[in-house]
């Protein structure tokens, strides 16, 4: 007999009714340790709020924890927050959903900078999502605090976005980053909260930075101006006594940026500025103890670093190598935290910053040494290179194989026959993988210093050729060095015009060389001008190794000139030559660089036996003309003859 729909209803009731007695019962019996899974169904408010705890607290571990465990946790800490969630429903709690998901936002960026490829971008993507969905309720007219807080983590997502994509895309979420930032300080106000606002303009200047790396010319130089003015804004607020670790967060990031513009700077003001960072870097680890904050430390020691590594290259003598000693020893420093099982991403790029140090070691060691130094910075930047992928990070493993090119290309110049070549084809191969996602239109700066590293391999490759090979050696390099230029303007960025316009000589000077007559002259006297425009930035003070570089190959330049010339003007130019040369040496010492010392004592003695021979020449015709008979000029008819 079939049952009526009232009575199907009862029974479901009944049923319904007794199993929630039956689980208030369970819950009872099994005390506390019953109570998480109950309360979702008998309390979904407060389960909801523990699961949010829950997550806060996970996150919390997770950050401070290393490697697999900290993924672990911030996996855990994810999924407790989702699950939360699942009870605050924007519908039902809107308040409570928007800072959920402006919690959970923060632990998937978390997330995002401990991870790689795919999965990195997936997570920054859905920590940015999380923050825009807390904005639809968090809006500025009603609640602003929270609205500027959603903006400025926003901004920070869009700014990792932005650091791991490519071309248009990765200028748009530079921008979005900066413009949420901005909007951030539209409400934190330095009056009405001055520690929010001092976070806001360390944000914004890390986001400046960014964006100055993917500019070009008095634009990037600018964004480099508003970078520092943040920082130094936040440091107003953030002082070390009453924020310390703010204060020293301020710190790194103003020396990072005073790096970059002391390395794009010229003269006085370049050594000011990396002196600058030197002090910003070292005050930030007053406070960033290895103890303490291990992680801090480990960073602010690449900073440091970096900035060391500059202020050598600008250094001549016994300091030289000993700020690059120090810039090593900061690097090595950095791996003995973030190491690869750990900090994955963060092992990748000291690995790099590593192999670029020994690599400028390397130049002023012995044979020996500086092979053994190459080696070593050859096989950092191919660790590097197992974490930084094309496809997980396209931007970091151009630069990586640019770094390599450069350091390949010095194995390759060191070397002989079929080794010396394999190792410059390596080379070349390496600068030409950047620049398919180093373009001009996308990292203009970037993309000028891998075509003029690519013109110095190719130039290099050349003189190990012969005949057509050769000569389409050097068509290329020079095509890659005029390209850079286009970029590298001495207005905006001397140092590297200034490079450009040195290593474009050297490849001028070898066309030069394979060529003839009218040709082969104009070509050394374009050589000549690009030596002695790169003079005009690199001086002996501010730049000695690089003044001591120009002045070798200006040297070389006008030694080829003066071998090609007769008579006063060649004595002249051969003159000028040896002078040069022997500038060079004054910086190329055999203790400071042996190697540089040798190749230009070489160039020195040939341009003394040239300048001898010439003189002695010159000396010969001088006597010849004095001791032969004075000729008589023969007058038109009706004048009488006289002499001369």
């Amino acid at each position: 007999m079939m049952k009526s729909p009232r009575a199907v209803r009862l029974l479901v009731w009944a049923l319904s009714t007794l199993a929630l007695v039956l689980l208030v019962l369970l819950c009872v019996f099994r005390g506390r340790a019953a109570l998480g899974p109950c309360t979702r169904y008998l309390m979904p408010q407060k389960w909801a709020a523990d699961q949010h705890a829950r997550g806060l607290a996970l996150a919390m571990k997770g950050e401070h924890s290393e490697g697999e465990e900290s993924m672990r946790q911030l996996d855990q800490a994810v999924a407790a927050l989702r699950a939360a969630l699942e009870v605050r429903t924007r519908e039902a709690s809107p308040q409570k959903w928007a800072g959920t998901q402006g919690d959970l936002g923060n632990v998937l960026l978390a997330q995002g900078q401990r991870s790689a490829g795919a999965e990195n971008v997936r997570q920054l993507g859905q920590a940015a999502a999380a923050y825009r969905a807390a904005l639809e309720v968090f809006t500025r007219e009603a609640y602003p605090k929270d609205w500027a807080g959603m903006q400025d983590n926003l901004g920070v997502a869009l700014r990792l976005q932005g650091e791991r994509s490519e071309g248009a895309e990765s200028v748009r979420l530079l921008g979005e980053s900066v413009a949420a930032h901005r909007a951030a300080l539209e409400v934190w106000t330095q009056k009405a909260f001055p520690r929010e606002w001092a976070r806001a303009q360390i944000n914004l200047g890390n986001a400046l930075g960014t964006q100055s790396g993917r500019s070009d010319g008095a634009e990037s130089v600018q964004l480099l101006c508003q970078a520092v003015a943040a920082y130094r804004a936040a440091l107003g607020v953030y002082t070390r006594k009453a924020v310390p670790y703010g204060w020293a967060m301020a710190q790194g990031n103003l020396g990072l940026v005073l790096q970059m513009q002391g390395v794009r700077s010229e003269g006085a003001e370049s050594v000011s500025l990396l002196g600058q960072a030197v002090v910003a870097q070292r005050a930030a680890l007053e406070v960033y103890t290895r103890e303490a904050l291990p992680q801090d430390w480990a960073r602010t020691q690449n900073n440091l670093g970096l900035a060391l590594r500059a202020q050598a290259e600008r250094t001549e003598g016994t300091e030289g190598v000993e700020l690059l000693d120090q810039a090593v020893a900061a690097s090595r420093a950095v791996l003995e935290v973030f190491t690869r099982k750990t900090f994955l991403q963060y092992w990748a790029k000291a690995q790099n910053n590593l192999g670029i140090a020994l690599q400028i070691q390397a130049e002023r060691s012995e044979d020996e040494e500086g092979g053994k130094l190459l080696d070593q910075a050859v096989a950092a930047h191919r660790a590097a290179l197992e974490v930084y992928t094309r496809d997980a990070f396209p931007q970091n493993w151009a630069a990586t194989q640019s770094s390599l090119g450069f350091t390949l290309y010095m194995q390759g110049e060191r070397s002989e026959g079929a080794e010396s070549m394999r190792l410059l084809s390596q080379a070349v191969a390496a600068h030409r993988a950047a620049l398919e996602v180093c373009t001009r239109a996308a990292l203009p700066q970037f993309w000028a210093g891998i075509q003029n590293g690519l013109g110095i391999a190719l130039r290099t490759q050349a003189e190990r050729s012969k005949d057509a090979e050769s000569v389409r050696f050097l068509d290329e390099a020079v095509a890659a060095h005029r390209a850079a230029l286009e970029v590298n303007a001495k207005a905006t960025l001397p140092q590297d015009w200034a490079d450009t316009q040195d290593s474009l000589g050297h490849a001028l000077l070898d066309q030069a060389e394979r060529s003839e007559g009218a040709e082969s002259m104009q070509l050394l006297g374009q050589a000549v001008n690009a030596c002695r425009a790169s003079l005009e930035v690199r001086t002996r003070m501010t730049l000695p190794n690089d003044w001591a570089e120009s002045q070798k190959n200006l040297g070389n330049a006008l030694r080829a000139q003066g071998e090609r010339s007769e008579g006063a003007e060649s004595v002249q130019l051969l003159n000028q030559a040896v002078v040069a040369l022997h500038g060079a040496l004054e910086v190329f010492t055999a203790e400071a660089f042996p190697y540089d010392d040798r190749l230009a004592r070489r160039d020195a003695k040939r341009a003394e036996e040239l300048l001898q021979r010439r003189q002695e020449k010159q000396a010969n015709s001088e006597t010849q003309t004095s001791q032969s008979p004075t000729p008589v000029i023969t007058p038109p008819a009706g004048q009488e003859a006289r002499q001369p």
